[in-house]
């Protein structure tokens, strides 16, 4: 049913002004309007004064939108937090930046005269390359074949000078890496090597110069500070081997033996407690039996 502001509009009737614009939709504005007035009815009058007034949900409003808008702290679930991952801010003195040029420098630990380039203060002087003080360069004893050849000491059965020197050379080339150095051993020069075989002959040229140095001195030959057993590292390699091959029913065919091992080794602890217990009861019978024979009457009367 049309009201009498919409007849006037429809009949031309009234003010020609446009009407007011509506303000929007704000919190206050709902709990004003879903609010009754203070001095409405009996209800208001009866009211508690220290009670809040219940303020009802506007029809058509989801519940919890409602719950949002009409409690009384406003609560943000999203805090800003600028000190957790905060990057500082470049502090810029007054004074100029320095200059970097694009300099060439050579590593002393190369020696194919290798030129590289590096950022560089233009102020900071020439010096050596910064990294070349962690090159250290592998002990590695020096031996000629003419040496080799002269002094049986320094022989063994089964290497050749030839195969020495060239030992020695992967040795200080890989800096005394035993598997880079296996890998790289010529093998259709010299033949086939093992692990074993490079480490034996290494450390037994190390200990037979040694004593060389020493009874050129004077001194008696040094203490050798280790010594390599090639035969007990072939066994031991040769027992991993075959504890790697194994399949699972004997893995755990060695897990259930062990297992009962474990159960048989108990059993005896036990049975030995036992034999102790008994034993010390027997002891102490024999003791009661005796003290309880020289406490007799006639016992006494034959020592009176």
């Amino acid at each position: 049913m049309a009201s009498s502001s919409d007849v006037k509009d429809i009949l031309g009737g009234g003010s020609r002004e446009a009407p007011p614009a509506e303000s929007p939709i704000t919190r206050d504005v709902l709990l004003s309007r879903a609010m009754p007035p203070p001095n409405s009815g009996r209800a208001s009058a009866a009211k508690p004064v220290g009670r809040q007034p219940q303020v009802k949900r506007p029809k058509g409003m989801a519940r919890e939108l409602w719950s949002l808008i009409s409690a009384d702290t406003d609560t943000n679930t999203l805090m800003p937090t600028d000190t957790a991952y905060k990057q500082p801010k470049a502090r810029l003195g007054p004074t100029r930046v320095r200059r970097w040029c694009w300099t060439a420098f050579r590593n002393p630990a190369r020696t194919d005269q290798l030129e590289l380039r590096h950022w560089r203060r233009a102020c900071d002087p020439p010096a050596e390359y910064s990294f070349a003080k962690f090159n250290k360069p592998p002990d590695v004893p020096d031996c000629t074949e003419e040496q080799l050849a002269a002094s049986p000491a320094l022989a063994q059965s089964g290497w050749t000078e030839a195969e020495t020197l060239h030992l020695l050379e992967l040795m200080r080339r890989f800096h005394m890496r035993f598997v880079i150095v296996l890998d790289r051993w010529d093998s259709e020069k010299f033949g086939h090597r093992t692990l074993e075989d490079l480490k034996e002959r290494f450390y037994g040229l190390c200990r037979a110069l040694e004593a060389q140095k020493a009874a050129a001195a004077g001194k008696p030959p040094p203490r050798p500070s280790f010594v390599y057993d090639a035969e007990h590292e072939r066994r031991r390699r040769e027992q991993l081997g075959l504890l790697l091959a194994r399949t699972k029913e004997e893995a755990a065919e060695e897990e259930r033996l062990r297992h009962e091992l474990v159960r048989i080794e108990q059993r005896r602890q036990d049975r030995e407690k036992k034999t102790v217990h008994l034993q010390r009861l027997i002891s102490q019978a024999d003791a009661t039996a005796a003290s309880r024979r020289t406490d007799t009457p006639g016992s006494r009367r034959s020592h009176q």
